[in-house]
């Protein structure tokens, strides 16, 4: 997984960001409905604001980050799909793709937890 590129905290670019991310959907097998909800999309007819635009920049760079911390952890990216769609008695039976699709914030959680063991 080319994402292990951006592990060490370094300040990317966002084309890589953006390169980085299309490998993640791939890895990961996020159909468009869960790439929008990670992204912070909710479907507004109107489109994202400004500050919206900026959160998903935010967002990008948190999952890019997020997928080489699970790839170094986890091994696969079959164990990785398997970890983010299994509901997780310490999420309250959430599965971890569902407590990141409702707030970065539970991206950075899993990021500072998941570099503990990585």
């Amino acid at each position: 997984m080319s994402t292990r590129q951006a592990s060490d905290g370094e300040d990317i670019s966002f084309e890589l960001v953006l390169e980085l991310w299309d490998q993640v959907v791939e890895d990961w097998a996020l159909d468009a409905g869960e790439c929008l909800r990670l992204l912070g999309y909710v479907g507004d007819e109107e489109g994202p604001t400004g500050s919206e635009i900026a959160g998903v920049a935010v967002r990008l760079k948190l999952l890019v980050e997020l997928a080489s911390i699970l790839s170094t952890v986890l091994g696969s990216d079959a164990m990785v799909r398997g970890w983010l769609r299994t509901p997780n008695a310490h999420l309250a039976m959430a599965t971890p793709l569902d407590r990141m699709v409702s707030s970065s914030d539970w991206v950075r959680w899993f990021i500072r937890s998941l570099s503990v063991v990585a």
